[in-house]
């Protein structure tokens, strides 16, 4: 492929540290010669993407269209040749390691695996460069990276799960489905097709029914008021949760407690 800019772009991040998923780092290497790096060991993930060319990975040949994980606490070290292009993000947080995981990714090992689409996968880096030093860029690289992944499964579901996830630990604040999308950084769109795939029903009903569900457990188990439950499960409004409460179940709030004090649920 024709070399997309001289040498290297390097971007690094200060902003992580505090967040659950942060970059570290953002690059392109297109070296002009020869050049090994390592053996070393790493504190945070690293994620390359050979672009062109090939290079030896921990003395694995890894070549075009391939990408190579650097697992961190491993040692490793790679060696590049002529025509070698790449990108690279590094990735830490908490979360990183559910991340690898959604996608059929060990988070403890290394790992070398091919791309289903190469040239789909350069235009998205190049354009995460072109537009400018962004880790949000950055970290949507690398879940279209991660989504390109041949594991042998569901590439796919990664995405889905990690909404699931992300909906049940925060059912209880307001949400909206671009703020849910961003989770996954994806479209509301893509996210629609690809949750419902996965799990039979849109982003949006999975949410009201985790909220639901945990709504008649309060009810039937605590003696919290039809107001203090509604706010419980993410309804600023009384009236607005016992609307939705009846139209899930077929009975107001009230009447599901009624029902459970006299032992007829």
């Amino acid at each position: 492929m024709t070399m997309l800019w001289k040498d290297k772009h390097h971007i690094w991040f200060y902003t992580g540290l505090r967040k659950q998923l942060y970059a570290v780092e953002f690059g392109y290497s297109a070296p002009e010669r020869s050049i090994t790096i390592g053996p070393r060991i790493r504190d945070s993930w690293l994620l390359h993407f050979v672009a062109a060319g090939s290079c030896t990975f921990c003395g694995q040949q890894v070549s075009a269209g391939n990408i190579f994980l650097i697992a961190p606490g491993l040692s490793h070290n790679f060696t590049v040749g002529d025509n070698y292009e790449h990108f690279w993000v590094s990735f830490a947080g908490e979360q990183a390691p559910r991340l690898l995981e959604c996608f059929g990714i060990s988070p403890e090992h290394h790992k070398i695996a091919p791309v289903t689409s190469s040239q789909s996968l350069v235009r998205i880096f190049q354009a995460a460069f072109e537009s400018g030093e962004r880790e949000e860029q950055a970290l949507s690289a690398l879940t279209s990276a991660l989504s390109f992944v041949k594991t042998g499964e569901n590439r796919l579901t990664g995405y889905a799960q990690i909404t699931a996830d992300f909906l049940e630990k925060n059912f209880h604040r307001k949400l909206t489905m671009e703020q849910t999308a961003q989770q996954a950084n994806i479209s509301e769109k893509h996210l629609y097709r690809l949750f419902k795939a996965e799990f039979g029903i849109p982003p949006q009903q999975y949410l009201m029914k985790i909220r639901m569900e945990r709504a008649r457990s309060l009810l039937v188990s605590t003696d919290l008021s039809i107001r203090e439950i509604a706010d419980s499960v993410g309804y600023p409004s009384q009236l607005a949760f016992s609307a939705v409460f009846k139209r899930y179940y077929g009975i107001p709030p009230t009447a599901m407690r009624n029902a459970a004090e006299n032992n007829d649920i």
